[in-house]
């Protein structure tokens, strides 16, 4: 069965204390996937030398992704930092940003975690251009956290469809998986913190504290966020953002 829920269009009623206090598990949560990929890679370098098995190009592209993901964590380190303790004003600051851009940007950071399931991107840019006049690392911070917990609840060989769409007023953006989906129950309480523990098809361990974030952003930007599941096929996230401010 479809289940669908909107979340209400009136922006959150959350003092600035309590929103920046928020952002402290989600620093946590959102650095956990490159810091396991660093760790993985690593080991795995440290086996091919071992077993004294590898050649150079090789070793040279492991090496080249674990500075890549190093370089990835220490910038969301700077920018989730700055948020923690600037919300208010970092969240009303919006300039001209390329969607395609942006989305093409986490696809790609995302790229080789998806690789180890075989997980493959599509996109479909529907929009009447590809800017906005928004806040980009609001939208860089939903967008990386709806990509990362498709790959998380992703099967094997699977798809994630991204989709961007709308007029010259509103862009609707969407991220698709086609893995487990969600239970009726469990949309329900989709976007609270720390309801839903579950482990991803690879075992990957999360407590939903990203989804409240995606939530807390984008009401706080006047607009809505919501998602669709058939259980055990499909789970669909959207968002939308305005065109201008």
């Amino acid at each position: 069965m479809i289940k669908r829920v909107k979340q209400v269009e009136e922006p959150s009623a959350q003092t600035a204390e309590n929103r920046s206090n928020n952002l402290v598990p989600v620093i946590i949560h959102d650095l956990r996937t490159p810091i396991n990929s660093i760790i993985s890679f690593s080991l795995l370098v440290k086996e091919l030398f071992q077993q004294n098995d590898f050649d150079k190009e090789e070793i040279i592209k492991y090496l080249s992704f674990i500075v890549k993901q190093a370089e990835n964590v220490n910038q969301q380190i700077l920018s989730l930092s700055e948020w923690n303790f600037n919300f208010e004003k970092n969240i009303s600051q919006k300039q001209r940003t390329n969607i395609k851009k942006l989305i093409h940007q986490q696809i790609e950071i995302n790229k080789e975690i998806a690789k180890e399931k075989e997980i493959t991107f599509t996109t479909n840019f529907k929009c009447i251009g590809d800017e906005v006049i928004s806040n980009k690392k609001a939208i860089d911070i939903v967008l990386r956290n709806l990509i990362s917990n498709a790959i998380k609840f992703s099967k094997n060989n699977g798809k994630i469809e991204i989709v961007a769409e709308g007029n010259n007023k509103k862009i609707v953006i969407s991220v698709k998986d086609y893995g487990i989906g969600v239970s009726k129950d469990n949309v329900e309480k989709i976007f609270e913190s720390g309801l839903l523990p579950k482990q991803g098809t690879a075992n990957e361990v999360g407590l939903g504290i990203g989804l409240r974030l995606c939530k807390q952003i984008i009401e706080t930007l006047g607009e809505k966020i919501w998602v669709e599941s058939d259980e055990d096929n499909w789970t669909k996230f959207y968002f939308t953002i305005p065109r201008e401010c």
